[in-house]
């Protein structure tokens, strides 16, 4: 589910069953704890409702969240694609339930 529209500020939000991704650039590059600085943040919810429509602000419905910080040449692959206006599945690049 497409949820881009909620985010101004984001390069692409989605939503997946009962989880969201948003993907953000930063105004200033964010120190991580392995001392290497990331330029892009990486928003995980998992909701208390399944995404169903684009309108419906599953997205708003937090039962908890983390945020994860990348590296330019870590995503390089998913921000071509965005920039070609790709079909991309934020769920396919970031396997966060493998």
């Amino acid at each position: 589910m497409d949820y881009s529209e909620s985010f101004q500020a984001a390069l692409i939000a989605q939503g997946k069953g009962s989880n969201f991704l948003s993907l953000t650039r930063l105004d200033e590059p964010y120190e991580r704890f392995d001392g290497k600085r990331a330029s892009y943040e990486l928003n995980y919810r998992w909701l208390s409702t399944d995404c169903q429509e684009e309108d419906d602000q599953a997205w708003a419905c937090v039962q908890g969240a983390e945020c994860t910080y990348w590296q330019h040449k870590e995503i390089t692959k998913l921000l071509r694609q965005l920039k070609r206006h790709d079909d991309v599945d934020l769920f396919e690049h970031f396997d966060l339930f493998g």
